[in-house]
């Protein structure tokens, strides 16, 4: 068995390995998930590592990741003594007014390693009853402009979004589409982009991360307006 202590914020996160699996203990605030996946890598440890989270109590430092952890697949353990308290963290968030967005999820994934189209599909695949492992497999091939520097991968994932939350009309889905285009000269395709960029003098990386960014935030915006969120 390996336990590894895993710290990004207030609280002692602990990963323990064993022959079943691994198993998360304890996650620090809701908004955190950024710096939790920093500490993964860190440590070594990739998401597909964690099969099982709990919490030693449900105070908002100690719980505030499980439920994006149950989002990404993880199955979240409760012993019968704590379920009475299991939504103690909601109502202390909801009085704080916290919030957990799509593109906090977004970023999460990405900094992760998946790719464009990956951390789009998965920011809001959860919600809409896709677990992630099946979001990021459907996604996979879309990155990078289809691998081939092609459409952008976070403009074709947005256009998968919209399917599976059941919009599919072409005013909605020309809406997407010609905003994207407007904002960046009329190119869509990931080579055209990422030229443009390197001419501009910016570097790779923080444009693929606006990208995938602006997509969530706009596909935010229509599904709100759409009042699917």
């Amino acid at each position: 068995m390996e336990v590894v202590r895993l710290r990004y914020g207030n609280t002692n996160t602990f990963f323990v390995r064993g022959d079943m699996g691994g198993l998360l203990v304890d996650t620090d605030m809701a908004g955190s998930m950024g710096r939790f996946f920093k500490a993964l890598k860190r440590a070594g440890i990739r998401m597909g590592d964690i099969s099982w989270a709990m919490a030693t109590h449900f105070h908002p430092d100690h719980a505030g990741l499980l439920g994006e952890m149950q989002a990404m697949g993880v199955r979240v353990l409760l012993l019968k003594e704590q379920e009475g308290y299991a939504g103690y963290s909601d109502r202390i968030y909801e009085r704080m007014g916290a919030e957990y967005r799509p593109v906090d999820r977004a970023k999460a994934l990405f900094y992760e390693g998946y790719n464009c189209a990956q951390a789009v599909m998965g920011a809001f695949a959860p919600d809409a009853g896709l677990s992630m492992e099946d979001a990021c497999r459907v996604s996979a091939n879309f990155g990078g402009g289809m691998k081939m520097a092609a459409t952008c991968g976070a403009v074709t994932s947005a256009l998968m979004v919209l399917g599976l939350y059941g919009i599919e009309d072409p005013v909605t889905v020309g809406e997407l589409f010609r905003t994207v285009r407007d904002n960046h000269n009329g190119c869509l395709n990931c080579a055209d982009l990422l030229r443009m960029n390197r001419e501009a003098g910016g570097a790779k990386k923080p444009h693929c991360d606006g990208m995938v960014y602006e997509a969530v935030t706009l596909l935010e915006q229509i599904l709100a307006k759409s009042g699917k969120i």
